[in-house]
């Protein structure tokens, strides 16, 4: 499981690296195809192979638990028997649609922010792999403290009647209207955020490339 995410993210690291700040990056950025489009290529490829990487992860916990589908009879019946894992109603359907997308903003946004420490390393003269784990680093934590902040001083900074009338309107949504609510929150947030270090990315891209 270990070496699947790992080999996965050596991977995507050295094929971005190579493919758009390497010395390929001279016939790639000839191609008759925008920055943005690059980078939404490597993203797409990114949630795929990190996607593929998870369920190869599931399946080598099958094996190590002794559940491993061997005949055909088994798979058709592990097929059929997925119908009673399926949503039932709109409602069911709605709630894992919203993790789904949830997921891949997720994943893309994992992505993304790999991408952009690797552009704002490459920004570097010198030891640019080595100043790109450094703004990895140091981004992370500043998002961490970042929104740390925001959290511990939101109830502050949000006025009395505003608190009360979310009180009484919170008080009148069902449980599942609320984890609709929270699913369709996070995944704003997560566009937010996958739109900034896109933005971000492609415009080193554009106006700071240097290829070695």
């Amino acid at each position: 499981m270990m070496a699947a995410f790992v080999v996965t993210a050596v991977i995507l690291i050295q094929r971005f690296y190579k493919n758009l700040l390497g010395s390929e990056g001279y016939l790639m950025f000839t191609l008759p195809v925008t920055v943005s489009q690059h980078l939404l290529s490597k993203t797409i490829i990114a949630v795929v192979m990190i996607g593929l990487s998870g369920l190869s992860a599931l399946i080598s916990i099958f094996i190590f638990a002794d559940k491993m589908i061997l005949s055909m009879d088994e798979v058709w019946q592990a097929f059929t028997g997925l119908s009673t894992l399926l949503p039932h109603n709109g409602q069911e359907f709605l709630f894992e649609l919203e993790l789904l997308v949830l997921a891949v903003l997720g994943i893309a946004g994992m992505a993304l922010f790999v991408y952009l420490c690797i552009a704002l390393g490459h920004l570097a003269s010198r030891h640019r792999l080595l100043m790109s784990i450094v703004w990895y680093v140091v981004l992370s934590t500043a998002l961490q403290v970042l929104l740390l902040m925001v959290m511990m001083g939101a109830g502050n900074a949000v006025p009395q009647p505003f608190v009360d009338w979310m009180k009484v309107w919170w008080s009148g949504i069902t449980p599942m209207g609320a984890a609709h609510l929270m699913l369709r929150c996070c995944c704003v947030f997560a566009l937010i955020s996958d739109a900034v270090y896109f933005l971000v990315t492609r415009w080193i891209l554009v106006h700071k490339l240097n290829l070695e």
